[in-house]
């Protein structure tokens, strides 16, 4: 009888949903108001990051000179409070300030797919994809194990986007066959996450937390940032941590983990002495601020490694996995182009690589070279700049701050 009764709940609730949607094309839209809404959740929270908050951060900067009112809208209470209290336009998505203005906007960015609450309310909005990585796994319509949701079930997985922003023509190629993205609504501006990795941003504080601060001296910061894998096995596993610690204190080195946010429940309570040069960053934050501070990136497929290729320090790709990865995910034709380092299968070659880093060995800064250019067409910190100026110009708004 429960099992009945939810299906008959979510049958309601997409019927709703599908009425809610219709009405929302009868708001009149405005070009000046602009909602933003993020996807980055730890359990009941949700925290700011990714090339919404960016632009976010950066659009509200110029609201002023260009006749814009960019939001942002959340579920998370405490995130609007703390957006309101540095200044920003923040709504609970329930509020009756959030319903109004998600149907007056006359643009709405998203970095991931549309969230069914706020498909609902964007009937007639103009939906703007930043999304959220330069990838080297096959994502979208290319994953071989996708099963795509149905048109009438799931109705805001298949939101057609009116414009997509990319960092290449590289991944403009990708993002067509991924998304089926038209072409012509492809506009190759970088991503507004990658600016902070190169020059500070104001506020980007905001959903960061500060790194633990190292013992002893410190010569080398060494970030490991593996993904998230669709089978949920811990990668943590894999690292040795007794011998990475002791790697560790003879090369005066210290290393921070940075799981992906589902993985968060596997941090392990480990030997007090660990924490002297092995220290943890909270899943729910936004580590972009922090990428500069490493001399190195180990990870295994996630894009964070390659926008850490704009700083032009070595990758190294810890793929225990590889094969298995590989056929349950998938990998771009020119990955191998696109991950300049080291690839290492076992713990004792990841040492033997860091070694000889630690004895500043780098045979990978050629290729690092062609993998930036073949991923960035822009290796500046202006990308929310683009951004901004190709949504402008699809407005009609005129910034007397781009003349």
């Amino acid at each position: 009888m429960t099992k009945l009764l939810r299906k008959t709940r979510t049958l309601v609730d997409l019927a709703l949903a599908w009425v809610l949607f219709a009405c929302s094309h009868a708001f009149p839209r405005s070009r000046r108001i602009w909602v933003f809404v993020g996807w980055h959740r730890l359990g009941q929270r949700e925290f700011l990051a990714d090339n919404a908050k960016y632009l976010f951060l950066f659009a509200s900067q110029r609201a002023k000179s260009a006749g814009i009112r960019p939001v942002w809208l959340s579920s998370d209470s405490e995130l609007v409070e703390e957006l309101r209290a540095r200044g920003y336009r923040a709504y609970r998505e329930r509020s009756i300030g959030g319903i109004f203005f998600a149907l007056r906007a006359g643009y709405t960015f998203i970095d991931s797919n549309m969230r069914a609450e706020n498909w609902q309310l964007s009937g007639g909005t103009r939906r703007i994809q930043l999304w959220h990585g330069v990838p080297t796994k096959l994502i979208g319509y290319q994953s071989p194990n996708r099963t795509v949701p149905s048109r009438m079930l799931s109705p805001n997985w298949h939101a057609r986007p009116h414009m997509t922003v990319s960092t290449s023509e590289t991944y403009s190629r990708i993002m067509i066959e991924a998304f089926h993205t038209d072409a012509e609504t492809l506009r190759i501006t970088g991503y507004p996450r990658n600016d902070v990795i190169l020059s500070p941003v104001p506020d980007s504080d905001i959903g960061t937390t500060k790194l633990p601060p190292a013992s002893g001296q410190i010569r080398q910061m060494l970030l490991y940032a593996p993904t998230f894998r669709p089978d949920g096995t811990n990668p943590l596993q894999h690292i040795n941590l007794p011998r990475m610690y002791a790697f560790l204190k003879e090369h005066d080195a210290a290393m921070y983990f940075s799981l992906h946010p589902k993985l968060a429940g596997y941090r392990p309570q480990w030997d007090d002495r660990f924490a002297e040069r092995m220290h943890f960053i909270d899943g729910g934050s936004d580590i972009y601020p922090h990428l500069h501070m490493f001399n190195a990136c180990i990870t295994d497929y996630s894009s964070t490694a390659t926008d850490f290729l704009l700083l032009d320090r070595p990758v190294i790709y810890y793929r225990y996995d590889s094969a298995q990865y590989e056929l349950g995910t998938g990998f771009q034709e020119c990955e191998g182009d696109l991950t300049p380092g080291p690839r290492v299968k076992t713990f004792d070659e990841l040492l033997s690589v860091l070694s000889s880093l630690a004895r500043l060995k780098d045979d990978y800064a050629d290729k690092r070279k062609r993998a930036r250019e073949c991923a960035f067409a822009q290796q500046d910190a202006r990308s929310s700049e683009r951004v901004l100026a190709a949504v402008l110009a699809d407005a009609g708004i005129i910034d007397p701050l781009q003349q």
